[in-house]
C-alpha cells in the first residue's frame, strides 16, 4: 500500500514537472494559422498588459508574460502596441504571409517597447 502511494506521488510529480517545462518536441507557439491566412504572434515578455491595434481596430490584448495569436489575411497590416496607462508603445507594419507565423517578441525598452521580429 505504501509503495503504491509513493509511486503515484512520483508519477504525479513527474507529470507536473513535464507540464511546467514542456516537452522537447512541443512547439513554442502551438498555433497554426487557418488555411489561406497567416498569424501574427505577439509574445509579451513584459509585465504590462499590451493593448493591440491592427489596422486601426483594437483587438484582444496581449496579456503580460504570455503570448496571443492573431489570424489575418495575407498582406500588409498596421500594428500598434500600446501600454494603456503608460508611455510605452510600438508601431510598425507587418507583412503577413499565407500559412506562416510572424512573431513579435516584445521586451521592455528604455522608453518604448523593444520588438524582435521573425517569420516562423
Amino acid at each position: 500500500m505504501k509503495l503504491s502511494i509513493r509511486l503515484i506521488l512520483v508519477i504525479a510529480s513527474v507529470l507536473s514537472l513535464a507540464a511546467m517545462t514542456g516537452c522537447e518536441d512541443d512547439e513554442e507557439y502551438n498555433h497554426r494559422p487557418p488555411e489561406g491566412q497567416g498569424s501574427l504572434i505577439i509574445d509579451n515578455t513584459t509585465y504590462d498588459d499590451i493593448y493591440v491595434y491592427i489596422d486601426g481596430v483594437e483587438v484582444l490584448r496581449a496579456p503580460y508574460r504570455s503570448w496571443r495569436a492573431y489570424d489575418l489575411e495575407p498582406g500588409e497590416h498596421r500594428v500598434v502596441l500600446d501600454q494603456r496607462d503608460g508611455d510605452r508603445y510600438h508601431a510598425d507594419y507587418v507583412d503577413i504571409l499565407e500559412n506562416k507565423r510572424t512573431v513579435w517578441d516584445v521586451h521592455l525598452g528604455y522608453t518604448d517597447y523593444d520588438v524582435r521580429k521573425w517569420v516562423d
